[in-house]
């Protein structure tokens, strides 16, 4: 059964705050690029404070196509069995003075080491931006009681 939610400012219930905290998966993100084509890139996220972030380089493409249209789609879901997941719209605002902060937040969360190769690559780049997500529309699906007796054996 899949739930909306819509609003400025969305107030997330329960499950879905508590799915998006908890689920440590790319967050897929939508955008127009200056072509008109759709765009969509995975990103780490973390959720916190009714609101999505990610990090990434300011000269991302990425941050360029949200600055000239904030507006973004986005989604987070497992492809395995049983599905569940959110996804929705929001408007993106990016965060130059919060870059850093965010990109150690998702190493941890990650659980990508600070001190590992790809944590001090990372680290040592001085231009990370964070993007920030508000939400302004939510669907949340959880296939989880539908599919129960269809899930006998996983290959």
């Amino acid at each position: 059964m899949m739930k909306e939610m819509i609003g400025q400012g969305v107030i997330i219930d329960e499950g879905v705050g508590r799915f998006l905290k908890e689920t440590i998966i790319p967050i897929r993100i939508a955008c127009a690029t200056e072509s008109a084509w759709p765009l969509v890139v995975s990103l780490w996220y973390t959720f916190s404070d009714g609101a999505i972030y990610c990090a990434t380089q300011n000269s991302a493409k990425l941050v360029r196509y949200l600055r000239n249209e904030p507006r973004c789609g986005f989604e987070v879901a497992s492809e395995i069995p049983p599905y569940r997941g959110v996804r929705g719209q929001g408007i993106a605002r990016i965060d130059k003075s919060r870059g850093r902060e965010i990109l150690e937040i998702l190493l941890d969360r990650y659980g990508i080491g600070r001190n590992s190769s790809l944590g001090k690559v990372l680290l040592s780049k001085s231009d990370e931006v964070a993007i920030e997500i508000q939400p302004a529309r939510l669907f949340n699906w959880d296939y989880t009681r539908r599919m129960r007796d269809s899930l006998t054996q996983q290959c």
